[in-house]
C-alpha cells in the first residue's frame, strides 16, 4: 500500500501558506512530519498564526530538514503543480473537506471513501475491500 497527501486549502490564506510549505518540505522527504507538526501546532483560523517564522521554527525542529530552503520553495513552480493538481484530483472525486480519501488498486481508478474516525480500524474496512477485488 501506498499513501499520497494531496493537500487542498480551504479556509484562508494562512492555510495555504502551510500547505506550501508542507509540499516544499515534502521536496526533502520531510512532508509528513511537517503535517504532523503544523496539526499538532495549529493556531485559530486565519489569526495570523501561520508565519515565516512560525514555519522557520517548526521546520528547525524537524532533523534533516533546512526549513529556509522550504520557505524558499514554497513558491516554486514545483509546489504550485503540486497544488493544482490536488485542486483537481480532490474536483474529480468530489471533495467537500477535509480529511477525504481515495484508494484503488496500483494503476485502476481512485474511488472516494468516508470513514467515521481516522483510527486504522475505520479505515480497515475499505482497504479491505480493494484488497479483495
Amino acid at each position: 500500500m501506498r499513501i499520497v497527501f494531496s493537500g487542498l486549502a480551504f479556509i484562508g490564506p494562512e492555510s495555504e501558506t502551510g500547505l506550501r510549505f508542507a509540499l516544499a518540505a515534502g521536496r526533502q522527504g520531510k512532508l509528513w512530519e511537517t503535517v504532523h507538526l503544523l496539526y499538532a501546532n495549529q493556531g485559530a483560523e486565519n489569526s495570523g498564526w501561520v508565519t515565516n517564522e512560525f514555519l522557520s521554527g517548526l521546520g528547525a525542529s524537524i532533523p534533516g530538514l533546512d526549513a529556509e530552503r522550504a520557505l524558499r520553495e514554497s513558491y516554486s513552480q514545483q509546489v504550485d503543480r503540486q497544488i493544482t493538481s490536488a485542486h483537481d484530483d480532490a474536483t474529480r472525486l468530489g471533495v467537500r473537506g477535509t480529511p477525504s480519501f481515495a484508494a484503488g488498486r496500483t494503476g485502476r481508478e481512485l474511488r472516494p471513501f468516508a470513514v467515521q474516525s481516522l483510527e486504522a480500524d475505520a479505515l480497515r474496512p475499505a482497504l479491505d475491500t480493494l484488497v479483495e477485488q
